[in-house]
């Protein structure tokens, strides 16, 4: 899996995610009072990009799906030519 070079992109995506979350959770936890402990803005971080990381990789399969879809409709184009 790791040698595969589509799985390196959707990675740093959800380790972006993660990131951006944690800093989220930190930032709006102290303006809102809220003043979630570590674990817990850990914890609501990974739910989130796990959810942010399947709708990259669910997006990434439909445009993979989607350019070969195109290039059978090439194929079939082109045999259908005489």
């Amino acid at each position: 899996m790791l040698s595969d070079p589509s799985f390196h992109p959707l990675t740093g995506i959800c380790i972006i995610l993660f990131l951006a979350f944690i800093f989220v959770f930190t930032i709006f936890g102290y303006t809102f009072e809220l003043y979630l402990s570590l674990g817990a803005r850990i914890f609501f971080s990974l739910i989130l990009t796990a959810v942010g990381g399947l709708i990259a990789a669910l997006w990434r399969r439909v445009r993979l799906l989607e350019a070969q879809i195109s290039s059978l409709r090439e194929c079939v184009n082109q045999l259908e030519q005489p």
